[in-house]
């Protein structure tokens, strides 16, 4: 059940980059955490473009900032989270279009109790 949003990310890289690669990298990286017990196709990664008020896109960006938003559970301790916001990262940085730009990583724990859908 993990969101993964990436804020931030260059308006013009490629989509198709985005969403074969990267996402895709993500998906897997996360998942490849045993202790959050996820499967890939359980992660899900957003790229919301941040607009201006003018309707452009901004394009200065100097850094990449993710939330990985997931449910609260006995077994996310810290070390677990600060290992799955690493991996996040370090994925991140092996595309080209961040090697320059600070990326930062925080994981926002949900209480299942406290939440509502519907269906």
């Amino acid at each position: 059940m993990p969101i993964v949003v990436v804020y931030g990310i260059p308006y013009n890289v490629s989509s198709l980059v985005l969403v074969s690669s990267l996402s895709s990298g993500i998906k897997k990286t996360v998942a490849g955490i045993t202790k959050l017990n996820v499967l890939p196709e359980e992660v899900t990664v957003y790229f919301p473009q941040e607009m201006k008020t003018d309707g452009g896109f901004y394009g200065d960006q100097k850094g990449i900032c993710v939330f990985v938003y997931l449910y609260d559970k006995p077994e996310r301790i810290e070390s677990v989270l600060l290992q799955m916001c690493q991996v996040v990262v370090e994925k991140i940085r092996e595309f080209a279009f961040a090697k320059n730009l600070s990326v930062s990583c925080d994981p926002v724990l949900l209480n299942p109790r406290t939440s509502f859908s519907l269906p």
